[in-house]
């Protein structure tokens, strides 16, 4: 059989669709179509592969949608879709090998850690069989063994990430057109009808039917519709309306994006086309494009880690962080998936979860954020009801968002920082119609305290018809209690760090010990509470991942060398060789973390035995703690960095007074020269020239106060991030103000593309911070203008005698009255001075917290 498939022309092949369906760059249905006459297309439904990650109620509902719409697509080109129920799908596709006398089966590459178990399996089995195996790449734009540092290790950075993405040699490859026939399949083969299989009960039929045909259309044809609406109408205000959660710019994309509806590849090309149409026409969306490619990029590192790191869905990377003391309070638990912590954000995201099955990124943080460090529940908790509820649910994607907000990677926020709820609540929904739409029972409150109802005065409850505790629930719990229990167990962790460091430099004094007390000392694990109610995985299951993982960076790597021209496998020391010590690496981890990985892979989810267990466990403590080194070095090189910069610029800040100080400083010289010149009774001229040199004085006090501003404002955007050498002579070391966001735009090749959206954004910024300046100074120099004129002769004059001429002229002292209270007006600035400070710290705190949000979450973590 497998001689006959070689031959490729006459033979029967099939096609397995899993979660690539779509007709249009489909590199496994491509192939097929060119190794062999017929190909019989197939889908597998085996929810129990999946383990505790089969697909949830929504999820369900747009995979049964998206099949019906592949089918029909696949009846419309004369072909059939085969659809068969099995525990096992290699044990059905076995069958169909023998049924259809088929001698290939071609399928598209998945990298989740489950997946990638299942796959080699199926490999090896289907291989031993005589049967062609055959995988391509479908669903990243680079294969995560082709993205590889200096060293030939994987980042663990998504700046390091995307920077070497923008700097990738080739650009990824042209998404393929969809065929324009396909051979028919014998209709003698038998298929399951769609509606037959138990994708759900019928009370979850009708509850998606009602509440989830009205807002979405599933299929290659609803993707289509969306992408070209959201790139039409939406993409060119992405980077500027993305925040606010309830007129959003979201794509929406990734349902259609997480079951292979819509190509990635497909909406990299169409953005780069319409970036480059709006670039001709002389329109500046650069921004916009970058954003929302970097939200791509997000998803690519998803996979990424998931592929080198496939205990990412489980345990958190940073091994020191599985020592959390966490709350297992199944009543929090249930009070935070249902919608009633009293925090109304919250509250109204995760009702709209359960009706829509979707969620804004930013709601997907607060809301993660909110369990893992106000309530202190599991991360593992969070990411579970997620996948049960997301219509996107991606394994790959949560995993890195929970693992991000959690603080379990070496770029993500510490532990320890609490998200103040309340504040980004009205920084995301600052009119709170997000919350009135879903929680009608606070649509009557005010918005200054509909974000924090707990806070209003018991008359404005009463006018709005909230009863706290009633009709709506109070705080589950309170910031100041959710910042101590955070604190408490920030220090638990920090404490296993040291006791961790420590056992790493003990570990070069144990060849003395004798080998009964090491194995004593390396079975004692740090506290792990469980995590129901999700099960864990077996260490075995995660060595087989990491097996499979290498073998198939190994052989495609291999494939990819060989298939190269000469020239550039000239050019590529490259890939093979990189990949080497990454390969050997692993190879080697996993040779000493359980041996015989086939048994393992063949072993599946089921736990070994006892005995077994515990080796296993006390090799990989010792595994664990070696490997961890690395990824706490970065991180505590990160947060150095960090902090070298906030305390430069603290010092910075220190050594010179505000904007606003200094031009109150002068304005009360100019008020003290001015008083001295009302008392003066001669020398009209000489103190009319006093006053104007002393106003020109003040005039350019408050210029430089402007360029103070200018600098102080520099000075949070540096701590962002931004890059300030170019307006600071006084920057610091490029080191020093290298951060996670700005380090991804300045060390971008020439050749990129999104090279120059991050300067022409900054000159942006800077021109408004400069109008806005001038328009300041244009109303301090109004004042000034007013001092500045001469008074007028009748205040020279002895007083008898103006009182006479203002008496016997009624016009005149209209104009005097006038001009007395412009005088007194420029003379008592006090109140105009202080709003307008109130008015730039506003302006610099929101600046500043802006940068903050960006910087820190930079991960819009949760699909595209």
């Amino acid at each position: 059989m497998k001689q006959q498939a070689q031959q490729g022309v006459e033979q029967t092949v099939l096609m397995l669709f899993r979660k690539d369906l779509r007709l249009d760059d489909n590199p496994a249905l491509l192939a097929a179509l060119q190794a062999a006459k017929n190909v019989v297309p197939v889908f597998i439904w085996s929810p129990e592969e999946e383990g505790q990650f089969q697909p949830g109620r929504c999820s369900r509902w747009w995979l049964k949608q998206s099949l019906a719409c592949l089918s029909a697509q696949l009846a419309a080109l004369g072909s059939r879709l085969i659809i068969r129920r099995g525990t096992a799908c290699v044990e059905v596709l076995l069958q169909l090998l023998r049924e259809t006398g088929a001698g290939a089966v071609f399928f598209n590459h998945l990298f989740d850690p489950i997946s990638l178990v299942r796959d080699h399996d199926m490999k090896q089995q289907l291989t031993a069989a005589g049967a062609l195996c055959r995988s391509y790449n479908a669903d990243l734009l680079y294969e995560p063994w082709t993205v590889l540092d200096d060293n030939g290790e994987p980042f663990t950075t998504f700046a390091s990430f995307w920077q070497q993405l923008q700097a990738m040699p080739r650009q990824p490859p042209v998404p393929w057109p969809a065929p324009a026939a396909l051979p028919a399949v014998d209709s003698a083969l038998h298929s399951e009808v769609l509606d037959a299989l138990p994708f759900f009960s019928s009370r979850e039929q009708e509850a998606a039917a009602g509440q989830l045909s009205s807002k979405w259309r599933p299929g290659c044809e609803g993707g289509a519709v969306r992408m070209q609406q959201f790139i039409q109408e939406q993409l060119q205000h992405f980077s500027h309306r993305k925040a606010n959660v309830d007129r959003c710019c979201c794509s929406r994309l990734s349902p259609w994006i997480r079951v292979g509806s819509v190509s990635v590849r497909h909406i990299y090309y169409r953005v780069r086309a319409q970036q480059a149409e709006w670039a001709a026409a002389g329109v500046d969306h650069d921004s916009s494009c970058r954003d929302f490619m970097q939200q791509l990029a997000y998803r690519e590192y998803s996979r990424y880690l998931s592929f080198h790191f496939p205990f990412m869905h489980e345990r958190p990377l940073l091994s020191h962080l599985r020592c959390v003391p966490w709350n297992l309070d199944q009543h929090a638990f249930k009070a935070w998936k249902m919608g009633m912590t009293g925090y109304p954000l919250i509250d109204a995201a995760m009702k709209q979860l359960w009706s829509t099955g979707w969620m804004h990124n930013r709601l997907r943080v607060v809301c993660g954020v909110f369990a893992v460090k106000y309530l202190l529940l599991p991360w593992q908790w969070g990411l579970k009801h997620y996948w049960d509820q997301l219509l996107d649910a991606d394994l790959e994607s949560d995993a890195l968002g929970w693992q991000y907000l959690s603080g379990c990677m070496v770029d993500a926020p510490p532990f320890g920082q609490l998200m103040d709820i309340p504040a980004e609540a009205a920084s995301f929904d600052p009119d709170g119609e997000f919350v009135r739409r879903w929680l009608p029972v606070l649509a009557r409150m005010p918005t200054q305290h509909v974000h924090a109802p707990w806070t209003a005065p018991q008359e404005v409850l009463d006018a709005a018809d909230v009863e706290l505790g009633f009709n709506y629930p109070r705080p589950i719990v309170t910031q100041e209690d959710a910042a101590a229990r955070l604190t408490s167990a920030a220090a638990v962790i920090e404490a296993s760090l040291q006791q961790q460091e420590q056992q790493q430099q003990g570990q070069q004094q144990q060849e003395d010990i004798p080998q009964q007390q090491q194995q004593q000392s390396a079975s004692k694990q740090p506290y792990r509470p469980p995590t129901e109610p999700m099960q864990s995985y077996s260490r075995a299951h995660h060595t087989a991942a990491a097996a499979a993982a290498e073998h198939m960076r190994q052989q495609h790597s291999n494939v990819e060398l060989a298939s190269m021209p000469q020239q550039q496998q000239q050019r590529a020391p490259t890939a093979a060789a990189a990949a080497a010590p990454a390969a050997a690496a692993a190879a080697a981890a996993a040779e000493d973390e359980a041996p015989g990985i086939q048994a393992a892979a063949a072993a599946g989810p089921e736990a070994p035995g006892h005995e077994q267990q515990q080796q296993q466990d006390d090799m990989w403590q010792q595994q664990a703690l070696q490997n961890d080194v690395h990824l706490r070095q970065r991180q505590q090189q990160h947060r150095h960095q960090q902090l070298q910069q906030r305390l430069w610029h603290q010092q910075q800040r220190q050594h010179r007074p505000s904007s606003h100080k200094r031009r109150r400083q002068g304005s009360q010289e100019l008020q003290q020269q001015q008083q001295q010149q009302q008392r003066s009774n001669a020398g009209g001229s000489a103190a009319a020239a006093d006053a104007a040199g002393v106003a020109r004085a003040a005039a350019a006090a408050a210029g430089d106060g402007g360029a103070g501003g200018h600098e102080y404002g520099y000075d949070y955007a540096a701590e962002s991030g931004s890059d300030c050498s170019e307006q600071n002579s006084n920057a610091p070391p490029a080191e020093t103000m290298m951060t996670a966001c700005s380090g991804i735009m300045q060390q971008q090749q020439d050749g990129s593309e999104c090279s120059g959206g991050l300067e022409e954004e900054q000159q942006q910024q800077q021109q408004q911070q400069q109008q806005q300046q001038q328009q300041q100074q244009q109303q301090l120099e109004e004042g000034d203008h007013v001092l500045q004129q001469p008074l007028p002769q009748a205040e020279l004059q002895p007083q008898e005698q103006q009182q006479q001429q203002q008496d016997g002229m009624p016009g005149l002292r209209q104009e005097q009255q006038q001009q007395d209270s412009t005088m007194q007006a420029a003379l008592q600035p006090d109140q105009l001075q202080e709003e307008q400070q109130q008015h730039e710290e506003q302006q610099e705190q929101q600046d500043w917290e802006q940068e903050q949000r960006q910087q820190a979450w930079m991960t819009q973590l949760f699909g595209s």
